[in-house]
C-alpha cells in the first residue's frame, strides 16, 4: 500500500535526481530475511556517459556494489522500503528527507535542512593518491618498476604500491 508520505518521498527523490541536487540515499533498519545485510548506500555515478544509481550493500563481513539505471534504481528502492528496510534517508543539496516506517509499515516523512551544500562526485572509478611521482623517481627505473618514460610496468605494479604505501606511512610518522 502506498501512503501519501511514501508517494511524496519518491516524488522528491525523482525531482532531486532530475535537478542534480541528489547527494546520496541510505537505507537502514534492516528487517529482511537476510540478517547479514546491515544497510545499503546509494549514489549517482556516471558510467560510459550514462547516469546510474550505484548501490553499496553493506554486509557484516563484506561490501558489494551493484549499478542500476536511474529508473531501475528507484524501482529497487521502492521494493526495499518496507520489505528489507524501514528507514530511507535522502540527502540533497536543498534539504534532507527521512522516510520512516513503523512495524505496521505506516510511513512518515520528515524534512530537515540540508547537510550537504555540494553534489557528490559522480566519478565511477576514484583515483588513488600517489605519494611518489613515477615520472621523476629515477630509482624506480633501476628497480624495474617503471620504464624510461616513467610509466609503471605491469610487473612492477605490486612493488610500486608497496613503496607508495611505505612513503604514506612514513609521511604520517614524520608529521
Amino acid at each position: 500500500m502506498q501512503t501519501n508520505d511514501r508517494i511524496r518521498f519518491f516524488e522528491v527523490l525523482r525531482t532531486n535526481i532530475a535537478q542534480n541536487w541528489f547527494v546520496k540515499i541510505t537505507l537502514s533498519k534492516a528487517v529482511g530475511s537476510d540478517k547479514s545485510l546491515k544497510n545499503i548506500y546509494g549514489r549517482l555515478v556516471e558510467i560510459k556517459g550514462q547516469k546510474m544509481l550505484s548501490f553499496t550493500y553493506r554486509f557484516r563481513t563484506k561490501d558489494e556494489v551493484k549499478n542500476f539505471t536511474i529508473e531501475e534504481g528507484i524501482e529497487q528502492i521502492d521494493a526495499w522500503i518496507g520489505s528489507a528496510f524501514l528507514n530511507a534517508d535522502l540527502l540533497t543539496t536543498e534539504s534532507d528527507w527521512s522516510l520512516q516506517l513503523n512495524k505496521k509499515r505506516k510511513a512518515r516523512l520528515f524534512e530537515k535542512p540540508a547537510t550537504h551544500s555540494e553534489q557528490a562526485d559522480t566519478a565511477h572509478d576514484k583515483s588513488k593518491k600517489k605519494w611518489i611521482d613515477p615520472k621523476t623517481a629515477m630509482y624506480l627505473v633501476k628497480m624495474g618498476v617503471t620504464n624510461q618514460q616513467g610509466e609503471i610496468l605491469k610487473s612492477g605494479q605490486k612493488k610500486f604500491r608497496q613503496i607508495n604505501k611505505y612513503v604514506e606511512i612514513m609521511d604520517g610518522i614524520f608529521r
